[in-house]
């Protein structure tokens, strides 16, 4: 039974899936059943480089169908999700305030 996404959509493994954030490719992941109508089922998850020059970040997700258990990678640009995380922790003031005491300490100014 299919349950969203087609497979073959995102069955190429060169293919990057774009996303603002992990929870976004879980949820990809989700809504895509195997050929065979199955679910999948998470095995692990590795962040990667890419090697074209481009220096973006990959978080390939690594599941397996809990049907007919054939192996299965997801490969997310994960630049943008990264982006996001990295301005939040920027602007979180907890993280302002330990920046600021460690320059303080460090005898750097403002």
């Amino acid at each position: 039974m299919k349950r969203g996404v087609k497979d073959d959509i995102i069955s190429d493994p060169v293919s990057l899936i774009g996303v603002e954030n992990v929870a976004e490719e879980y949820d990809i992941v989700r809504k895509t059943s195997c050929n065979c109508g199955g679910s999948y089922k998470f095995v692990r998850q590795e962040l990667q480089k890419t090697d074209d020059g481009s220096n973006r970040l990959l978080d390939v997700l690594f599941v397996k169908c809990g049907v007919c258990e054939k192996p299965r990678e997801f490969r997310f640009d994960a630049s943008k999700a990264l982006e996001n995380v990295t301005k939040r922790i920027a602007n979180d003031p907890a993280f302002q305030e330990t920046l600021k005491k460690a320059k303080e300490k460090a005898g750097l100014k403002e």
